[in-house]
């Protein structure tokens, strides 16, 4: 408990480090950082199930991401996922030793989690104010929507949400979990000035809703994946919490929906 207690201050102080303090460059490093680590763990966890994915389309992909959000935008990110599967293609095609079954296994981190550090970069590439509070929103509401399900779900849960994937998890919880989201989406639209972005209420609250179905959403993606995989975590970076992909679940899947709901919907207000 005690090293768990210790993992998860050091996690918050990262969270605080790049989210908070860091400036653009230095959450885009981080992003860089984050991608690759999390193609780390992939590869392990598949490798750990028996398959022999080839690790570089991911990689590659992982390097390439951050410097085609910043300089061309979501446009040059789908057509380097594209090159890069074409590129996994040609390896299958042309190589003896890579069998389709291993081409699959190789692209599957281009569909989860890669594409959704795209995402990352893409707010990040939005600049100041509005990228950093897009991502300090997404991990405040993530985080308080973890917490309010696991209290509730102690507290009151007693019909199970997704038993084949996460006994532990329960109706209560998570409707707690989108309750206690709501809640810090009313709290951030308080001190959004802090944050210097003006939103109407309406907007925080819808972002705070799909921020906090799809985060859970996520956790429950991850927790799929790790059981097909046979491994209880995807890595061990955090003592106690796992890996990057342990501790990223629920706002990899949070930030996509929020980024598109503000980012497209921003004729409404300015932005």
């Amino acid at each position: 408990m005690k090293t768990r207690v210790l993992s998860g201050i050091g996690i918050a102080l990262l969270y605080v480090a790049v989210f908070v303090l860091g400036n653009t460059s230095v959450q885009l490093f981080a992003v860089f950082v984050f991608a690759m680590i999390a193609q780390y763990e992939m590869i392990i966890a598949m490798r750990a199930k028996g398959h022999t994915p080839m690790a570089w389309p991911g990689y590659l992909c992982a390097a390439v991401l951050v410097p085609a959000a910043w300089y061309f935008g979501a446009a040059a990110l789908f057509a380097a996922f594209v090159l890069i599967i074409s590129l996994a293609f040609v390896a299958r095609i042309f190589s003896k030793k890579v069998t389709t079954q291993d081409f699959f296994w190789s692209v599957l981190p281009l569909v989860y989690p890669l594409p959704l550090f795209g995402v990352m970069a893409l707010t990040v590439s939005l600049g100041e104010p509005h990228g950093k509070a897009m991502l300090l929103f997404v991990l405040v509401v993530v985080c308080v929507t973890d917490m309010m399900a696991y209290f509730v779900g102690v507290a009151f849960g007693k019909h199970k949400l997704c038993p084949a994937i996460s006994p532990k998890k329960s109706i209560e919880g998570a409707a707690g979990g989108i309750l206690g989201g709501i809640a810090a989406g009313v709290l951030l639209f308080v001190f959004q000035s802090w944050l210097r972005v003006e939103l109407p209420l309406w907007v925080s609250l819808a972002m705070a809703l799909v921020c906090s179905i799809f985060g859970q959403i996520g956790d429950l993606a991850a927790s799929s994946i790790k059981r097909e995989m046979g491994v209880k975590d995807f890595g061990n970076i955090f003592p106690g919490h796992g890996g990057i992909l342990d501790r990223f679940d629920s706002l990899l899947f949070a930030l996509p929906v929020v980024y598109y709901v503000y980012v497209l919907a921003g004729h409404i207000w300015p932005i």
